[in-house]
């Protein structure tokens, strides 16, 4: 997903190939559904690396689903790994719907990696890419600046029965803090960043690891056997499935201080569906196979 090939371009990528090679799945990784992305031409979100294949424990760090922009049920992988270069089961992500135009690209996608759990469960992912907006982000009102693109992700799980969810963002090698609950903020504190939201319908925990020792968290490998300290974001929740969480990244060009004028839209059922933002007024819908812009 792009808003164009230009030096300062936003883009995400979203993981829904195998794992690896189809015999061994050697050289894969437990990232079905994880993101990356990069916005005013500098990556955010990152994929971790390798780091190394000779020593077990970083070898099945980076490998696993917690070293990536994915969820995490139950503190388990997606996968088990065996030895270094396979892995005991090999979960599978299939892609539901892709539509595109110059306005919005819709992606709808799910994978088995939990299958195996006690009690079963199920991770679809939708990545809702608004490309073309006049939305403004809050703050005075000779500041509000329009944003050229934004993100929404939508989490579906299903199954039953209580379970930790860790929903996970790897950062690249760049400041990111903790604002106003549950907003976090990603860049330079004077220059373009990423605001980045859950809106969940149960409390979230946030926590910022970076170069945490055990466990292992907030590392990435740029190249072979480096090793670099880069904050990962973790929302952390214990809820009963079937569940639904909404993230909202949202670029900003002026880098302001305080996060974004928008409230989420929740259905009869509680979950949430949509986003109203204040600065100009603008309600956005989605469903499974449409986003709907309104304008007031």
């Amino acid at each position: 997903m792009r808003t164009g090939w230009q030096r300062d371009a936003h883009h995400m990528l979203v993981d829904i190939g195998p794992i690896g090679c189809p015999v061994s799945g050697a050289h894969g990784h437990a990232d079905l559904l994880s993101i990356q992305c990069s916005v005013f031409g500098e990556p955010v979100l990152v994929d971790p690396g390798t780091h190394c294949y000779g020593d077990s424990r970083w070898r099945d760090f980076f490998r696993s689903t917690a070293a990536h922009s994915t969820i995490v049920i139950d503190g388990v992988s997606q996968a088990e790994p065996a030895e270094s270069f396979g892995w005991r089961r090999q979960p599978r992500a299939r892609l539901r719907q892709w539509h595109s135009n110059s306005d919005v690209d819709f992606l709808d996608a799910e994978h088995d990696g939990y299958a195996s759990l006690p009690q079963p469960v199920h991770h679809r992912r939708r990545v809702i890419f608004i490309k073309s907006s006049d939305h403004a982000l809050s703050g005075p009102a000779d500041r509000g600046q329009a944003t050229p693109a934004y993100w929404i992700v939508v989490d579906d799980l299903s199954g039953s029965g209580r379970h930790d969810i860790d929903l996970t963002f790897q950062f690249a090698g760049i400041n990111v803090e903790l604002g106003a609950h549950p907003w976090a903020r990603a860049g330079s504190s004077r220059g373009p960043c990423l605001w980045i939201s859950p809106f969940p319908s149960a409390p979230a925990q946030p926590a910022l690891k970076c170069g945490a020792a055990a466990p292992i968290r907030g590392w990435i490998s740029p190249e072979y056997t480096r090793l670099s300290p880069a904050p990962m974001l973790i929302y952390r929740f214990a809820v009963a499935l079937p569940w639904r969480i909404v993230t909202l990244l949202l670029p900003d060009r002026q880098g302001l201080s305080t996060p974004p004028g928008v409230r989420p839209i929740y259905d009869a059922g509680g979950l949430p569906h949509g986003f109203v933002f204040d600065r100009p007024r603008r309600v956005v819908r989605f469903d499974d196979r449409a986003v709907v812009v309104e304008r007031d």
